[in-house]
């Protein structure tokens, strides 16, 4: 945009830099108005350090790859600058969360919840290799956290903060995608963490783990491109970005395990360099978000999105009973862990059940309220 400052000089440059031109030859600008230019220039000039900080990181991990042999220094550097995009990219995004209200401020807290997820993990992976100089153990405990820092990232989809909404279908919708975060949870206590702590075995927890790992992130990427598709403006730029990133992660997974699984991987190779580009990525997405921020679409009545992700709600639920029966008949599997199955289906339905009681009863009163509603205006408008 140009802007025609005073004595006639149309300046070639964007308007916030044409805004402070402006005020240095006319000083008798109001002070909050100079105040706001200020902090304009400021956040353009640190987003613009950030970034290159953040390339920075990633052209050593390029060269460190190309040049470094497989040692404990290119290990160790790998691994830490590693953390460092991640930390970035959780640190980029919690002002969001911070400055947001209301379902718009949820959705923020989750995002930057399941980066933080991912950060965690990473420091744990970076304790082993670089601190103990040990190989990750094959059955870690920390894979849960991997696993589940896709939930959030589902959980905030499911919010959909560019759709117009009413305050009673979020407060619906948010138990509808809790009973997706428990159902999640359920399925990797159910098909994983048997074969890690009931009976331990290698092959089959690293079989489990990848096959749900993979249906996770395909359920995930099919959530964020519709929610891609089905949004406009800003937020279709926002969601691109994100499925950019979640795609080069999904893909750089799939191809370090395609590496380990051929023996060519180690960390710090160039396998590592798709996974760091999708981390980069993230604060990439926080910093832009930074200066044009997407905002909640206004308040309507609910739309077909909330009865389908209601019903996704109580398929997840109505599964219980046919993962139970898998766990029953299935043969081939080892008793203890049959048992183990079994309890822990019981236990998921439990606590299924009383989140699926208290979603009946707010729905039972806004009913109610609703009827109250219609007999009063029925009753004012009679004769």
């Amino acid at each position: 945009m140009w802007r025609l400052i005073p004595g006639g000089l149309l300046l070639l440059l964007p308007y916030p830099f044409a805004l402070v031109l402006s005020y240095f030859r006319n000083p008798d600008l109001p002070k909050s108005q100079s105040r706001m230019i200020a902090r304009i220039v400021l956040l353009r000039t640190y987003s613009k350090l950030w970034a290159a900080a953040v390339a920075a990181c990633l052209a050593t991990l390029v060269l460190a790859a190309l040049f470094l042999p497989q040692s404990f220094r290119l290990t160790a550097l790998s691994d830490v600058v590693q953390c460092l995009l991640l930390l970035s990219g959780t640190v980029a995004l919690i002002p969001h969360a911070l400055q947001s209200r209301g379902r718009l401020r949820l959705f923020w807290t989750l995002i930057a919840t399941g980066i933080a997820f991912w950060f965690v993990y990473q420091l744990f992976w970076t304790y082993y290799e670089v601190w103990l100089r040990a190989d990750v153990p094959d059955l870690c405990a920390a894979d849960m956290i991997l696993f589940l820092h896709i939930v959030p990232l589902m959980a905030a989809l499911a919010l959909r903060p560019h759709a117009p909404q009413d305050e009673y279908a979020a407060r619906l919708r948010r138990l509808d995608f809790a009973l997706m975060i428990v159902w999640w949870a359920y399925l990797y206590v159910l098909i994983v963490i048997p074969w890690q702590y009931v009976q331990a075995d290698v092959g089959s927890y690293n079989d489990n783990l990848n096959w749900l790992y993979l249906i996770e992130k395909a359920a995930f990427l099919g959530t964020l491109f519709m929610a891609w598709m089905g949004s406009k403006a800003g937020w279709k730029t926002f969601y691109a970005s994100l499925f950019g990133a979640s795609f080069t992660y999904a893909a750089s997974s799939h191809l370090a395990n395609w590496a380990i699984n051929r023996h060519v991987y180690y960390s710090g190779s160039l396998y590592d360099i798709p996974l760091a580009i999708s981390m980069a990525w993230i604060t990439g997405i926080g910093l832009w978000t930074r200066e044009r921020e997407p905002q909640a679409g206004a308040r309507s009545t609910s739309t077909a999105h909330g009865v389908w992700l209601a019903r996704l709600g109580m398929i997840a639920a109505f599964s219980l009973p046919l993962f139970a029966a898998w766990a029953l008949l299935d043969a081939a599997i080892p008793t203890r862990i049959r048992s183990f199955r079994l309890v822990s289906t019981l236990a998921a339905a439990l606590l299924m059940g009383v989140m699926v009681f208290i979603r009946q009863r707010l729905l039972d009163r806004e009913l109610i309220r609703l009827l109250t509603h219609s007999r009063d205006s029925f009753a004012a408008r009679a004769p």
